[in-house]
């Protein structure tokens, strides 16, 4: 669950079966780049934003987003589609986001989007933006398929959090307040979000 996760920082490669070929085509043209640095990264800099929106009373959300099924995409295409699923996933959310959000893997098919200066409204409407524009994509099929002719079908979950809701100010609650409202979204029938 959520407190391994936490436990687990920097113990393990954030996205070990993507190449640093592919991580720097994703953060190209001076956009911040999806990070494949290990969680701790994003501990440190959801730390960092907590403390600049409490001390400035500022508006703080936390997108977590889960491609739906990724599993069974890895079952019946191999690894490799679901290697470039993520890579066109990650690519549709650094160009969805604005240039001071922060885009990073969270774990297996999940990605977090942390929102500075943006308050639930404004983030679930990214979060929905986000998710319908990949619904409604047909992705090309990854050229190492052996019949590469059918474009692939993906969607994602999205659970969004903001600062201060019941008074969460710390990091785990407000990643734990992410992670049910996602959990919610998948219960729902996946291709959805969910505010927690």
């Amino acid at each position: 669950g959520l407190q391994r996760r936490l436990d687990l920082l920097g113990k393990q490669p954030f996205a070990p079966n993507l190449s640093q070929r592919r991580v720097g085509e994703l953060g190209a043209g001076g956009r911040k780049g999806v990070d494949f640095d290990p969680l701790q990264r994003h501990a440190m800099r959801l730390g960092e934003e907590l403390d600049r929106a409490g001390r400035y009373t500022r508006a703080l959300s936390l997108l977590l987003v889960d491609l739906d099924d990724l599993r069974g995409l890895n079952d019946r295409l191999g690894r490799a589609a679901g290697d470039f699923a993520l890579a066109q996933v990650a690519a549709s959310l650094i160009a969805g986001a604005r240039s001071v959000d922060f885009v990073g893997r969270w774990a297996g098919g999940a990605f977090a989007l942390l929102l500075p200066e943006t308050a639930v409204g404004a983030a679930y409407g990214l979060a929905e933006r986000l998710r319908a524009d990949l619904a409604a994509r047909r992705l090309p099929a990854p050229p190492q398929l052996l019949h590469p002719s059918r474009p692939l079908r993906v969607t994602m979950s999205c659970g969004v959090a903001s600062l201060y809701k019941d008074g969460a100010a710390h990091p785990t609650t407000l990643v734990g307040r992410a992670d049910h409202a996602l959990w919610r979204a998948k219960l729902g029938g996946r291709n959805r979000s969910i505010v927690d």
